[in-house]
C-alpha cells in the first residue's frame, strides 16, 4: 500500500515543482520512472489481491478445521 502511495505522490511532486524543466539532466530518469510507474502499480495491486486471497483461504481452512 505504501508503494502505491509513493507512486502517486512522487508524480504529484514532479508535476508540482516542474522538476523536468528545472533539472534537464534528470529528465531521462524521470521519463523512465513514468514508463515503469504503470508496471509498479499493476504489480502492487496484484500482490495485494494475491495476499488477500491467500489470507481468505487460510482463514477458511482454520475455521472449517474447528
Amino acid at each position: 500500500l505504501i508503494n502505491i502511495i509513493v507512486i502517486f505522490y512522487g508524480d504529484l511532486l514532479v508535476k508540482k515543482y516542474d522538476i523536468e524543466s528545472r533539472y534537464p539532466k534528470m529528465f531521462k530518469f524521470i521519463q523512465y520512472r513514468k514508463k515503469f510507474q504503470r508496471y509498479y502499480f499493476i504489480f502492487s495491486i496484484l500482490l495485494i489481491f494475491i495476499i488477500i486471497i491467500l489470507q481468505t483461504i487460510f482463514c477458511i481452512a482454520v475455521l472449517t478445521d474447528l
